[in-house]
């Protein structure tokens, strides 16, 4: 028998191997204990972390490391999606240790160690109860070609979090709160892409966006009707973090679609007339539209209802001539 100290910042543990013979009850039952103290020790989204390890080990030994390393994330994600809480992936795991003898249990030690687990580098508190933001992280993390299997995980949070600790060994926490800096300018600039709109109109922007492969829109997919409103600004938070050109020119897109939809449906009969207006000024009407959530045509119906209103009409409301 001999002691092996291992020792990772405030992790300080012995564990005692044996070499020869059968383990005894005891020592079984202290091996054990081991375990679940050092489950003990890790948040929720570290028991993540500590799943893929375990499921990296069972399967070490594959001859395809390809297929090793699909195989480890589909496990992966079934016991995510298994469980009704973060925090029942600590039990998950003690009743599969169950099963292996007691040097399998050492050896995962171990790699629970090699792995120099620094969870707390991330501050998942800013994001976890902030839908829209854990939108903007999913949207633009690099996962690499094996972390696009966690589209498959059905809790948003927990995707971000596996993509974070298993699919990119690369991201740093300079990395994570470059992503909150941009999250942040972007909703300070725009707390809603589309002011002033109701239900209606963010389900039937969904649908309108989904008709689009450019958007990337099909993958979400809300559950009640306030979920619209955020889906469709976190799609246009994306827009606007990889092109600000590109988002201008959705706005607009989906702006004129809209009213377009509105006046058919009321009815209401458009004759097509063709006014010269200068670059500038088309500008100028760009920007209304945009600041006022109105399509071309309401823009300059409301504003010529306006001035008719002003210049046309009595105190009493009728016109002033004949």
């Amino acid at each position: 028998i001999f002691t092996r100290i291992l020792d990772k910042a405030d992790i300080n543990f012995t564990v005692i191997l044996q070499l020869k013979g059968n383990p005894t009850m005891k020592q079984h039952q202290s091996i054990d204990a081991h375990l679940a103290t050092e489950l003990a020790r890790h948040s929720d989204e570290g028991l993540i972390l500590v799943l893929h390890i375990m499921h990296k080990g069972m399967f070490s030994h594959n001859v395809s490391r390809y297929s090793g390393e699909f195989e480890i994330t589909s496990n992966d994600i079934l016991i995510i999606n298994s469980m009704k809480k973060l925090s029942d992936i600590k039990k998950h795991i003690l009743s599969t240790a169950k099963t292996w003898s007691e040097n399998d249990i050492h050896r995962f030690l171990i790699d629970i160690n090699q792995q120099g687990l620094n969870v707390n580098k991330f501050n998942f508190s800013i994001v976890k109860g902030n839908e829209r933001m854990k939108n903007f992280f999913n949207s633009n993390l690099i996962v690499g070609r094996y972390g696009n299997n966690s589209d498959g995980i059905k809790s948003n949070y927990a995707k971000l979090v596996y993509r974070i600790l298993c699919c990119n060994l690369d991201f740093s926490e300079n990395d994570f709160n470059h992503l909150v800096q941009e999250y942040s300018r972007i909703h300070t600039e725009f707390p809603d892409h589309f002011k002033n709109k109701d239900r209606e109109f963010y389900i039937w922007l969904k649908g309108y966006l989904d008709e689009k492969e450019t958007y990337d829109s099909q993958h979400y997919t809300p559950t009640t009707a306030d979920d619209y409103k955020v889906v469709i600004n976190s799609i246009f938070d994306s827009l606007y973090f990889k092109d600000p050109d590109i988002h201008y020119a959705a706005r607009k897109k989906v702006m004129n679609a809209w009213g377009q939809k509105k006046y058919r449906a009321e009815g209401k009969v458009k004759k097509q007339r063709y006014y010269a207006l200068s670059n500038k000024t088309l500008e100028l009407l760009d920007d209304l539209c945009i600041s006022l959530g109105k399509s071309e045509t309401d823009v300059l119906t409301s504003l010529i209802n306006e001035h008719y209103t002003k210049q046309c009409l009595d105190i009493n409301g009728n016109r002033k001539f004949g």
